[in-house]
């Protein structure tokens, strides 16, 4: 029986196979076919790099309004993502739910941005996404082996024994492995020991190292090579196939459970990709060429996927995460295959502006590219007209010594020959019209589209532009919508990207929690028991705030928190605005000042409503019934301290008795030792008194 069901799950993990190849051949085939084009060209306008039809002797300048476009729009979206640690508010979908809402709120931001570097995968995310079309991000479980060492020195033999049995308690609680690497004392050696030896009680010293396996949520940044999906999907969640490939060691597949001759089969193809190579432009050069069979760091590639497929034969496909490495292109060894309970394939992709019907959206260089194109073109011509207007041709008749023509050294005179004279007919300028003006036009034209696209304007950036109205209202009305097309920018990523990544991260943090958690919160200390959160809870992402700038951002929450005190003083205005209400304002004016801590300005949600609550609670009238029932527990409490006392005063006697013990002994061995060695000498002058 049981080699009947190895065979078909044989047989069913050779088909899974043949679909999971043909699916991420489909996904890389549309990668290399559609996409990596674009990303070489995205990343070489925003180097600005050669175009390639330099000519010499002209002007080779490459303008920068990709990259000024791009680095202009990310402060923007940082701003609003990255400035506070409240990117997102769960909202609780049944009653009840309202302190896991609070809870998961304060935590899982906590846990992307402390625990998972949340600043940096935001930064490349989001310029990935703005530079290529489309970014990709992955929430993953790890099991992770954490290590606690405790350090023991000169510990007594009974209180040794006692701590070795709490520790021991401890790690069993904990589901710990736990070890002693603790050893008895040598005994000092003094010239008093050495001559009447005397029992010490024995000490120890050494360390304890106490080992649990947890699991941590993380955040993975994609390169956007390394992301799969069905060409044809409209939507991720649609998709028959989803995931991404890793980079690994051989060393990282042994551990994975791989055996040696499966990894050896494997191939290292493609270790480098045309995209990391032109990121990176001397790292084949600078690898250290770890690529031999037998060195354990040579590097392989597998991929994580989450495939539709039908396991148990029954006509309806199912979602399974599957992980496998490759050998020569081929689907080689399943390190993983489960079925995926969740339904959402836990990888996050992310485009700035969507088209519809398909995942694949579209990016800045998409806005920009012909723009920058333009500027070069105009930027090359002017300049090479400025240059020409600088430096006129000569037309010379043969009176003129040619020789002193070739040194254009500033200042040089310009030689006639024997007898001739310089007039209009042996030598003159020949000057080129300047363009300049036409050229500007251009430019600012130009600059007018570039805006009109992207929503970077002059005035965004703290830089007056001349052409703008010079009234406020003009000011106003240019800056207003710029910042709209950003404010899009970053409420499509939000919405479609950020709010998906907090949403796994939530049911991440479920799947991985197995009791309370402890962390820093500001200023406090925070416990939470993701045990009992709700499977799933509703969201909304925060990003009103962090588009324009901060003095137009204060104004605003000053004119909201001068209403909402207003509300606070008029009659039935408190059923209206909560200090809790003028508390959230005040948080935010904290964080867009710049401080991310606002612990230190103002207490949390949880601390003013669990104040309200004691302001507010009235203590009831007392309950005889209860009352008895207190003063019965306070008895029994009372009598169970005593009882405790007694056993550590009963234990502290007995190991006082112990070591007095111990002293009379020791006392009582060295009188005999006395005793013994005053005998043996009145022996010995005896003897030497009857045998003289």
């Amino acid at each position: 029986m049981a080699d009947v069901e190895r065979d078909v799950r044989d047989e069913r993990e050779e088909k899974l196979k043949a679909v999971l190849f043909r699916e991420e051949q489909a996904a890389r085939q549309w990668q290399q076919g559609d996409l990596t084009e674009v990303r070489e060209l995205s990343l070489a306008y925003y180097d600005r790099a050669p175009t390639g039809d330099e000519v010499e002797g002209q002007s080779r300048i490459v303008t920068s309004e990709y990259a000024d476009t791009v680095e202009s729009i990310m402060p923007a979206l940082m701003r609003v993502f990255a400035s506070g640690e409240d990117i997102v508010r769960f909202t609780p979908d049944n009653p009840g739910d309202e302190a896991a809402a609070r809870e998961a709120s304060d935590y899982i931001p906590h846990l992307f941005m402390r625990e998972n570097e949340g600043f940096t995968w935001l930064y490349w995310f989001l310029k990935d996404a703005l530079m290529y079309r489309l970014a990709w991000g992955a929430v993953d479980i790890e099991d992770v082996e954490e290590a606690r060492r405790t350090i023991i020195e000169s510990l007594p033999a009974d209180a040794w024994a006692v701590m070795q049995g709490e520790i021991l308690q401890r790690a069993l609680a904990a589901k710990a492995d736990v070890t002693f690497e603790v050893e008895q004392d040598e005994p000092g050696e003094s010239p008093a020991a050495a001559a009447m030896p005397m029992p010490v009680l024995p000490t120890f010293s050494g360390t304890i190292v106490l080992r649990r396996k947890v699991k941590k949520v993380r955040v993975d940044n994609i390169a956007p090579e390394d992301g799969l999906v069905s060409p044809t999907a409209r939507h991720i969640d649609n998709a028959s196939f989803v995931g991404y490939r890793k980079a690994v060691t051989a060393s990282d597949l042994r551990l994975m459970g791989l055996d040696q001759d499966t990894i050896d089969d494997l191939s290292s193809d493609d270790p480098y990709t045309v995209e990391q190579s032109q990121r990176q432009p001397d790292v084949i050069e600078a690898a250290s060429g770890r690529d031999t069979l037998d060195d354990s760091e040579r590097t392989l590639w597998i991929v994580v996927a989450f495939v539709r497929f039908d396991w148990d034969g029954d006509g309806i496909s199912e979602m399974r995460r599957v992980v496998y490495a490759h050998a020569g292109g081929q689907v080689s060894a399943l390190i993983e295959n489960d079925e995926w309970t969740d339904g959402v394939a836990p990888v996050v992709p992310g485009s700035p502006i969507l088209m519809s019907h398909t995942v694949e959206g579209r990016s800045l260089f998409d806005q920009v590219k012909d723009i920058q194109e333009i500027g070069t073109a105009v930027a090359r011509g002017m300049l090479d007209n400025m240059y020409l207007v600088n430096r006129p041709r000569p037309a010379v008749s043969d009176a003129v010594d040619l020789a002193s023509l070739i040194d254009w050294t500033p200042g040089m005179p310009i030689r006639m020959r024997q007898g001739q004279k310089p007039t209009p007919d042996n030598l003159a300028w020949i000057t080129v019209p300047s363009q300049m003006d036409q050229a500007l036009a251009v430019l600012q034209w130009k600059d007018a589209i570039q805006q009109k696209r992207t929503g970077v304007t002059p005035n965004n950036q703290g830089i007056p532009d001349e052409a703008m109205n010079p009234t406020a209202t003009g000011a106003a009305i240019v800056t207003s919508a710029a910042d709209a097309r950003i404010e899009l920018i970053a409420r499509t990523l939000a919405e479609t990207s950020i709010k998906r990544l907090f949403r796994l991260l939530y049911r991440a943090v479920k799947r991985a929690a197995s009791g309370a958690v402890t962390y820093r919160s500001g200023e406090d200390w925070s416990t939470v028991d993701p045990t009992k959160w709700p499977d799933d809870m509703s969201l909304q992402v925060d990003v009103g705030l962090g588009t324009g700038n901060k003095h137009q951002q204060l104004q605003n929450l000053a004119l909201i928190a001068q209403g909402q005190q207003t509300l606070l003083g008029a009659p039935g205005g408190p059923l209206a605005v909560t200090l809790e209400h003028a508390a959230n304002t005040f948080r935010k004016m904290v964080q867009v000042a710049g401080f991310k801590n606002t612990g230190q300005f103002v207490n949390g949600a949880q601390q003013i409503a669990l104040a309200q609550q004691q302001a507010n609670k009235a203590p009831p009238p007392p309950d005889p019934a209860m009352a008895a029932v207190q003063a019965q527990a306070q008895l029994d409490q009372a009598k169970q301290q005593s009882e405790a006392q007694l056993a550590r005063e009963k234990l502290a006697a007995e190991i006082q008795l112990k070591r007095e013990r111990a002293q009379l002994d020791m006392q009582l061995a060295r009188e005999k030792a006395a005793l013994d060695a005053e005998l043996r000498r009145l022996q010995i002058q005896a003897e030497r008194k009857v045998n003289p």
